[in-house]
């Protein structure tokens, strides 16, 4: 079984995945946005052009067949790919540019593990043990961009999100003034059940 971890952030996700009897991990990094960004190497033709493969993808040919390619604003399908030279041939000409996105309509975790596992569009995943986590919500309290939301917490624990990391003025004061992280929130508190 194939050993999958993502972490998804606001900007980028980072995959972590280990095949069964693998002892060195696979890595790839794409963009939140299920993006891969990639370097170019060269343009032989308007619709032709090499990337950059990572060794750490372990793709085959025909990976990114039928992925959308974007070059300076303007896309193309990708017709076909060769993992050995980096070689895509598209369905249209583009501008040439020194880097390019490759994308499908899938979350950046599925393009991950599509990456790490080598399975391209037109096929099934291995079995898998999937783990994913994110930092978004957290990013969004710390940003204060969160639309009207409810915070359930232990009785007690009320201000934990106003507290953090000591990040606070008078950090050992008994009674602090805090500027509410989540402003507009409805906060419950309920007893702790603990056996």
């Amino acid at each position: 079984m194939f050993k999958l971890r993502v972490d998804t952030g606001g900007t980028f996700t980072d995959c972590w995945g280990l095949a069964e009897g693998e002892t060195i991990p696979r890595l790839a990094k794409v963009l939140s946005s299920g993006r891969l960004r990639v370097a170019v190497r060269a343009w032989p033709r308007p619709n032709e052009l090499i990337i950059e493969v990572p060794a750490s993808w372990r793709i085959g040919d025909t990976f990114f067949t039928g992925y959308k390619l974007e070059s300076d604003g303007a896309t193309a399908l990708v017709l076909s790919f060769e993992s050995a030279t980096g070689r895509l041939v598209l369905s249209r000409p583009l501008p040439p540019a020194e880097a390019v996105d490759l994308f499908t309509r899938e979350e950046a975790p599925v393009l991950g593990a599509r990456l790490l596992t080598g399975t391209p569009l037109d096929r099934p995943f291995p079995p898998m043990d999937f783990r994913l986590a994110t930092t978004r919500g957290t990013n969004a309290l710390l940003e204060r961009k969160v639309a009207r939301t409810g915070i359930l917490t232990t009785r007690g624990f009320r201000d934990v999100l106003e507290m953090r990391r000591r990040d606070r003025p008078q950090t050992w004061g008994l009674r602090g003034h805090y500027t509410p992280v989540v402003p507009r929130a409805l906060r419950l508190e309920v007893d702790e059940r603990v056996l």
